[in-house]
This record gives C-alpha cells, structure tokens and sequence, in this order.
C-alpha cells in the first residue's frame, strides 16, 4: 500500500512538472489573459450567477455572450474594410481599437456610449430605491452656480452623496487608468461637494467589466445606510445590477452600430 502511494505521487509529480514545462515554452498573450482576468471575482459572480435584482432588467444570453466575447477580442466577421465615417478597420482589424471605435462612433445617433452609461446609473438608482435609499438625476445643475459642474446622481443620505460615473476604455484595466479617471473627476468635483456640504464619489468601470477601487469605495459608503443585516445582499445586489446594466449598454451599441454597418442580426456573436 504504501508503495502504491509513492508511485502514485511520483506520477502526479512527474505529470505535474510537465504541464509546468509546457505552460513555460508558450508564447505571452497579454491581450487575452487581461480580458479573462477582467471577468474573473466579482465580475464573474455577479455576471454567470445572478439574476438581476427587479426593477432592472435581467440579463439574457445575448448580452452576456456579447460582453464574453468582446472581453477576450472577439469581434464581429462580417466587418467592412472602412466604417461610415471614414475609420478605417483594415483587413484584420486590431480587437481593442476596433471594439472602442464601435462603441464611440460619431456615426452613433440612436445607441450610443452615453446610453450604456445612462443605463448604469438608472441600475444604481433601481437598487438603492429598492432599500429604501431616495436618489434623482434631476436638478443636478443647479448644484453649480454656474451650471457646469454636472453631476450623474444625487444620493439622499444623513450626508448627501454624489457622483459621477465615468465607463474606462482600457485594455488592460490597470490601476493607472482607473487612477487617472478618478484624479480628474475629484480635479472637477472636489471644491463643488465641498461648496455645497456633501460628499463625492469618482465611480470608475472597466468597459470590459472591471470595478476601480474608489466604485467599490461608493459601494461600500452607500451601505451604512443600509439595516446591518441587508448590506450584505444590497452590495451584491448592487454590482450586479451595475454589471448587468454594463453588458445591456455595451450590447444595444453594438447591435445598433453594426445594423448600421452591416445589417447584422441580434446574434451576430453568436
């Protein structure tokens, strides 16, 4: 007996240096692993297990696949060589540069990246009116005196809370870019919050699905208004419906932007 367990470690020993040996002669694909990596933790949870929570929409087969795909560089076949405004896509277009001139086109009039990112603050509105916590997006620019600084949402709490949502075309969903998205806000919004006695929040997302640390910062604020017992639920109830609100805005671009190219179908990724 116990040579037969020797002989079967040295086995999964042997195998296992192996795998390491071969995993260590194949080349670095930076590109993909980023987009995998960007889908695993809380993106991944909240993406593959969850429903939705009401009144936000639930998400279905075709804006997950979507948002899958796009992560990882997969992009459409059908392509044409040069978009309608002139870009020029190319023979085999580059995935990530590609994927962000879809979703920014100037081209873009009925779906565009300010719907994705209108849906993503109506999901923040949907959970926080679910547990009780009151928000609006109106009135907001009469904030500033001189009506410039605009932010997304108005959070009524014991100490107002606002913010300001901005979506990060980024490839690698790096610290640095969700650093440089959240300088510039705080550059715009800090002496307005401080104007006005409230506190403000930058919430940076990945386009590909990635949270930055100061959204999970807003999360975390948000729910000390919530019962002890609920914040649990109200935080993953909340990534989830920002998630799903995300993949739903990236998908109705997409589907809008390539009717227009190409007259593809709902399941041209598919």
């Amino acid at each position: 007996m116990e040579l037969s367990e020797k002989k079967l470690t040295s086995v999964k020993d042997e195998v296992r240096d192996t795998l390491h040996s071969y995993y260590a002669t194949l080349s670095d694909l930076p590109f993909i692993e980023s987009h995998v990596r960007a889908v695993q933790g809380v993106t991944a949870a909240d993406t593959l297990l969850c429903s939705a929570p009401c009144p936000s929409k639930p998400i279905n087969t075709h804006h997950f696949a979507q948002g899958m795909r796009l992560r990882v560089g997969s992009l459409p076949q059908k392509l044409p060589m040069e978009c309608t405004c002139g870009y020029y896509f190319g023979a085999l277009p580059e995935p990530h540069s590609t994927t962000i001139h879809l979703m920014n086109c100037p081209d873009n009039h009925d779906k565009n990246s300010t719907t994705r990112h209108n849906r993503v603050v109506q999901a923040i509105m949907d959970v926080l009116s679910m547990y009780g916590i009151g928000s609006t997006m109106r009135g907001l620019k009469q904030l500033d005196v001189k009506g410039e600084k605009i932010p997304d949402l108005r959070i009524f709490m014991r100490k107002n809370v606002i913010i300001d949502l901005t979506i990060v075309d980024d490839v690698y969903g790096t610290k640095e870019h969700f650093d440089a998205a959240v300088k510039l806000k705080h550059d715009k919004y800090d002496s307005l919050a401080e104007q006005i006695n409230m506190d403000f929040f930058a919430v940076p997302l990945s386009a590909y699905g990635a949270f930055g640390k100061e959204t999970f910062s807003f999360i975390n604020h948000v729910s000390k208004g919530i019962d002890i017992y609920k914040r649990s639920e109200f935080k993953r109830n909340l990534r989830c419906a920002m998630q799903h609100a995300l993949l739903e805005g990236t998908s109705e671009v997409m589907d809008s932007t390539l009717q227009r190219l190409v007259g593809a179908d709902k399941n041209f990724l598919l």
